[in-house]
Parts: structure tokens; C-alpha cells; sequence
């Protein structure tokens, strides 16, 4: 029997905070610049710009997208994030359950506004273990599962409130799979996808929004 969501809320809560980086690894470039005085201020400034190489190794067109969003993000750079996802057509789909921007940098510097981490969460999703099917790689793997396992709330809990996340999980009302950020990129280098699901809105965005 599938563990219940008040189990997998109390399992997030108490789950150890992620280890500190080990001494001795200075801050990569991008992160170093995007400290500096004057430079553009985001919820993934400080983030590292360089991901540890995926496992399994991704073809070289969709490690390259996934390394130029990362490194994007980190910089604030929210028109750079646009004209990735346009770079190969006008297929990239970046709305949410309830908003939606013809505009992708527009639309994500609107949510930082509000308070919502997305571009941390774009860099910290793509440092997750991703799925692979067809010609489609997906970030976060665990997005492909019917329900949260005690073991996706660990790695989910690296992207949203603990105790937000534990109160959406024992919400008898609220869908019990992954419903947080989604990145999808073709094996192409297209990226296809950049949002998804009322997680990124219920229920720490909620009172933010105008």
C-alpha cells in the first residue's frame, strides 16, 4: 500500500537539510559575477553556473541547452532564458495552471517579483536525475511517477518550503504526483518545455499575486 501524504509530509519535514559544499571549491564564475556589486539579483544568484555532468551522459546538443539555461539562470538574465527557448522554433510552452505570457522573460521575471524562486528552481531541477523518452529528456525523472514516493519527497524537498510542501501533500484535494517545475528538452537541443503544474503556484505564491 502506497504510504499516505500525511507520512510523506511528516517524512519532508523531517529529512536533514543538504550538506554545505565541501571547503576548498571556490564558487564557478558565473555565480562569482552574478555576486558582484551592481549585478542583477535573483532567487538563483550564488547558485553554481557549471551542473555536475548528468548520469547518464545526455547527447551533446541536450547537454549544451541544459548547461547555457543553467548558467542563464544563475547570471538573472531573463532575456538570455527567452531566447534559449526560442532558439529553435516557437514551440516552448512555459505557462502554468493558471497564468500564462506570450512573453517567457516577461513571465518569469513577473513570478521572481512575487517572490517565487523559478530560475533557482530551473537551475535545481536540471541538477536532478532525468528520464528519457523517445526523443524527449525530461528533468526531474521522478515527474514520470503515477505518485510521490517517500523517496521523490527528499529530492522534492530541495525545491519547495518543506512545510508548504508537507501541507500540499496532506491536502485530500491536491494530486498526488509531481506537480512542480518540469524542463523537457528534444534530443535536438530544442527546449520544449520550462513549467508545469499548480505546485508552482499553491500555496506559497498564492497571496503574492496581484
Amino acid at each position: 500500500m502506497p504510504p499516505t501524504a500525511l507520512a510523506l509530509g511528516a517524512l519532508l519535514l523531517a529529512a536533514a537539510p543538504p550538506p554545505p559544499p565541501a571547503p576548498g571549491n571556490p564558487p564557478s564564475a558565473g555565480a562569482a559575477a552574478a555576486r558582484k556589486p551592481g549585478a542583477a539579483r535573483c532567487s538563483a544568484s550564488g547558485l553554481s553556473s557549471e551542473p555536475a555532468p548528468a548520469q547518464p551522459p545526455l547527447p551533446p546538443l541536450v547537454e549544451s541547452m541544459r548547461r547555457r539555461i543553467v548558467a542563464a539562470a544563475v547570471a538573472c538574465d531573463y532575456v538570455a532564458l527567452a531566447v534559449l527557448a526560442r532558439e529553435n522554433g516557437s514551440r516552448f510552452s512555459f505557462s502554468t495552471y493558471s497564468i500564462s505570457s506570450d512573453d517567457p522573460a516577461a513571465f518569469w521575471r513577473k513570478r521572481e517579483s512575487y517572490g517565487e524562486p523559478v530560475l533557482a528552481r530551473l537551475v535545481k531541477v536540471l541538477q536532478l536525475p532525468h528520464a528519457q523518452r523517445e526523443d524527449r529528456y525530461i528533468w526531474p525523472a521522478l515527474s514520470l511517477h503515477p505518485a510521490v514516493t517517500p523517496e521523490d519527497v527528499k529530492v522534492i524537498g530541495q525545491l519547495f518550503p518543506a512545510d508548504e510542501l508537507a501541507a500540499v501533500l496532506a491536502d485530500p484535494h491536491a494530486s498526488k504526483d509531481y506537480q512542480g517545475t518540469l524542463l523537457v528538452i528534444l534530443a535536438n537541443g530544442d527546449w520544449l518545455e520550462g513549467e508545469r503544474g499548480r505546485w508552482s503556484e499553491y500555496p506559497w505564491s498564492k497571496e503574492k499575486r496581484p
